[in-house]
């Protein structure tokens, strides 16, 4: 197997994902700080975690599945409807914090720009995991709802 185990990497990814996850800390507020923020305080409709999201339906699943406490976890892809996008149909995230994990591939910055005001970025790859980079975005929601983020949008 080696350092690129392929398709099984889908299956064996998760545990190594979550203990990078918790070794970096990636709930923790130092990675919202931002230059202009004088305040990272959150609004009363905001979690009072960061939501945490991905941006493919199947990430959302393992996600929510395999990291601590099994949270509920939010799909942002524009480009599949899912059942977690008319889960999240209706939910207000705007100005509130959100992590988003997943694979690097599935990341487009042009279909963020209007909808995500990103703090930090970090790319990544997991030992026996090489042929997949991974990317965890930390920032905040500046707009529609995910199922909404970008309805409407020609660009995409």
């Amino acid at each position: 197997m080696g350092n690129e185990p392929g398709g099984l990497g889908q299956i064996t990814i998760w545990k190594p994902l979550v203990e990078h996850l918790e070794k970096i800390e990636y709930k923790s507020i130092t990675h919202f700080q931002h230059h202009q923020s004088d305040k990272l305080n959150q609004y009363e409709h905001c979690s009072e975690d960061p939501y945490i999201a991905s941006f493919r339906w199947f990430w959302v699943s393992q996600l929510a599945f395999n990291l601590p406490d099994q949270p509920t976890v939010l799909a942002f892809d524009p480009n599949h409807l899912s059942f977690y996008s008319f889960r999240d149909k209706n939910l207000n995230l705007n100005e509130c914090r959100v992590i988003i994990i997943g694979d690097k591939r599935s990341f487009n910055p042009k279909q963020f720009d209007n909808h995500i005001e990103i703090h930090k970025e970090s790319s990544f790859r997991l030992k026996h995991h090489q042929d997949q980079e991974l990317i965890i975005l930390w920032g905040k929601v500046t707009g529609k709802p995910p199922a909404e983020m970008w309805s409407g949008n020609k660009n995409i």
